[in-house]
This record gives structure tokens, sequence and C-alpha cells, in this order.
């Protein structure tokens, strides 16, 4: 039952955010012509979502990851999120106003998988308890 729900969930997220993985895919996809920096982003985003896709089905199936995946994840993740509002506010000059309206933005089309990372990263550095074994074992 607990894996129904939890892919449930993980559906859920995913087709709520639907429109926000498309237009980061797609960045990662179709790179402007010419522009390095633009396809190496794309690049990390696309990683970014192969990770959170590891991490959500093994989180299904109630197996931790090790480091690697949610920290890199994270880093590739954040990246993403502020690669484009930050890029249009170094190379446009433009009012920081409309960095952050746009980092705003671009959030709430993932907010859902947004915070279902923070729970998958959660979930996989958490180490289970070790058992204690002897007299004073609960």
């Amino acid at each position: 039952m607990k894996r129904l729900w939890r892919g449930a969930v993980v559906a859920g997220c995913y087709v709520l955010s639907l429109y926000g993985i498309v237009g980061g895919v797609a960045a990662a996809i179709l790179p402007a012509r010419g522009a390095t920096a633009v396809a190496l982003a794309g690049a990390v985003m696309l990683f970014a979502w192969v990770a959170h896709i590891v991490m959500s089905v093994n989180w299904v199936l109630d197996r931790r990851l090790g480091r690697f995946l949610p920290i890199g994840g994270t880093a590739a993740g954040l990246f993403g999120l502020l690669y484009w509002p930050l890029s249009g506010l170094l190379r446009e000059q433009s009012p920081a106003w409309d960095a952050l309206r746009f980092l705003g933005v671009e959030a709430l089309l993932v907010l859902p998988c947004l915070l279902l990372a923070i729970h998958l990263v959660r979930f996989h550095l958490d180490r289970p308890a070790r058992r204690v074994n002897g007299p004073l074992a609960a």
C-alpha cells in the first residue's frame, strides 16, 4: 500500500509540474545555436531531472541511495532554477525585480516537484538508525 501511495504522489507531482518539466527539457535538448553556456545549462538541468526521477523511483521502492545523486541533483536543480533569471539579469541588465519575478514564476511551474525533491533528498540522506543489541536495546 505504501508503494501505491508513494507512486501516486510522484505521478501527481509530475503531472502538476509537467509544463515546467517540458520547458526545462526543451531548453536542454534544443539549445540556441552557438550558445555553449545555454547548452551547458540545459545539460545540468537535464541531469537534475534525471536525478529527481531516479530518486523518486527509489523512494517508491523504499530504497535509499548514496549521497552523490541527492547532493548532485540538488546542486543541479538550484543551478537550473537560478540560471535563467541571473543570466537575464547579467546579460540584459534588467532590473533585479524582473529576475525575482521570473524566478518566482519558474519555481511555481515546478513547485510540486520542488517540494517532492526536498522530501526525496531528506529521505535519501537520512540513514536508518542503527540497531543496538544488548541490555539497553529498546
